[in-house]
């Protein structure tokens, strides 16, 4: 399909005719579709960062992501992995730094996602990646629409407290939401990292940069979230016992040293060095119990591991061979029309798969207690036969006894 009929049928999507529509309309369409032909194309390499920039760029211009979820569905997502993964890395950094109404307007999509993360669970190679990713976006949608005063970026308005609410239940919530988010971070960049281990994916190779490019987004997120963590429960231990907050103490230093362990060996990669300033956590936990109010300053504001090193230029393409061919059939909706069709019956069919051996189980159960119960049964009729043949045999001579009694008292009373 040209970019001339995509561009078209987006435009008449809306019931606001063409003609109504401002001149710029068609040329601002054009540049978001090239832009994501350019940041989700089939290679298995990283997306140029320019390329993430101006879709950044153009949902501030729009004021809106509605343009970006409308090109989106054309994105051969359902079909090439590649693309789907640098999807995902391309909505985080838009839901990091684009317009403030992409959680608002991505919220219908979610079952979309739902739908993609569930598709590909079942394919080797990228497939658990953009599963754990797009759980990971899911939940970084439903927890900015659920805390709003919280831009994209997570960087926290100067009255955190008063937004989250001075009630320990408020903070307590937001503790717990703030650790599911935190865990979810952690295992997708534990589903990276598990990736690297064979040589064709290495961390310096273009497979490899392509995987740790979702790095930088969750390294960002992930810094900010543990500050949050580290702020809300020292407030929280300020203000109740300390048994009810064991739980969160100890899913929290399991955060810590997973956290610590990931930005450890995130700054022994040069790509990532090149892209953002690790943070580095201090050497022990915090101290909760402490009633020193400084004591854990150094967890809340992170020192650098390192500078932004400088990268050779990339080359441009010579040619547009590497630009996706975006088509209506390879979306969103080919998911719900015809391979997710495919993958519901594989799923149903597993399920009554299941069910017929659960029911085949229960089956062999009731037929070995029917049988037990009827091994019993014979085993009582068996004795009781033996029983009645003994009763018979003993009453037979019993009477053969009585009979010659009978005969010798005849006999003697003849004689007499």
């Amino acid at each position: 399909m040209s970019i001339r009929h995509t561009v078209s049928n987006v435009l008449n999507r809306g019931r606001t005719p063409i003609s109504e529509l401002q001149p710029n309309r068609e040329e601002i369409v054009h540049r978001m579709y090239t832009t994501l032909q350019k940041s989700c194309s089939k290679s298995d390499e990283p997306p140029k960062e320019k390329h993430i920039r101006n879709a950044i760029v153009q949902t501030h211009e729009a004021r809106s992501s509605a343009l970006f979820w409308q090109l989106a569905a054309k994105l051969p997502l359902a079909v090439n992995a590649h693309s789907c993964w640098k999807f995902s890395y391309l909505l985080h950094k838009l839901l990091r730094e684009g317009h403030h109404s992409i959680f608002r307007q991505s919220q219908a999509y979610l079952a979309k996602l739902e739908e993609l993360s569930r598709y590909w669970s079942h394919i080797q190679g990228y497939g658990p990646l953009i599963l754990s990713y797009m759980k990971l976006l899911i939940l970084k949608i439903e927890f900015h629409n659920k805390y709003e005063f919280l831009p994209g970026s997570l960087n926290p308005p100067s009255n955190i407290k008063e937004k989250v609410g001075v009630e320990p239940d408020a903070q307590f919530c937001f503790v717990l939401d703030a650790l599911d988010y935190l865990e979810k971070l952690m295992e997708t960049q534990k589903a990276i990292f598990r990736t690297m281990d064979r040589s064709k994916n290495s961390t310096s190779s273009a497979s490899g940069h392509n995987r740790l490019c979702a790095c930088i987004p969750i390294i960002a997120d992930s810094e900010q979230l543990y500050s949050f963590c580290v702020k809300f429960l020292s407030l929280l231990h300020s203000q109740l016992p300390s048994e009810p907050l064991s739980g969160f103490r100890t899913r929290f230093l399991q955060i810590y040293n997973d956290l610590k362990a990931f930005y450890e060996q995130c700054v022994t990669i040069l790509y990532i060095r090149q892209l953002i300033q690790v943070p580095m956590l201090p050497s022990s936990a915090p101290d909760f119990h402490s009633n020193i109010p400084e004591v854990n300053d150094a967890h809340q504001t992170l020192r650098r591991a390192n500078q932004i090193e400088e990268r050779p230029p990339s080359p441009e393409p010579s040619t547009t061979e590497s630009l996706i061919d975006i088509d209506e059939n390879h979306g969103f909706s080919q998911i719900q029309d015809d391979q997710f069709q495919i993958y519901a019956q594989l799923e149903k069919a597993q399920e009554e798969v299941s069910r017929l051996q659960t029911d085949l189980t229960n089956t062999k159960k009731e037929q070995t207690i029917e049988v037990t119960k009827l091994l019993e049964y014979i085993s009582q009729l068996e004795r009781e036969k033996l029983e009645a043949e003994t009763s018979k045999l003993s009453l037979e001579t019993n009477q053969a006894t009585v009979n010659s009694l009978k005969t010798e008292n005849q006999e003697l009373t003849k004689k007499k």
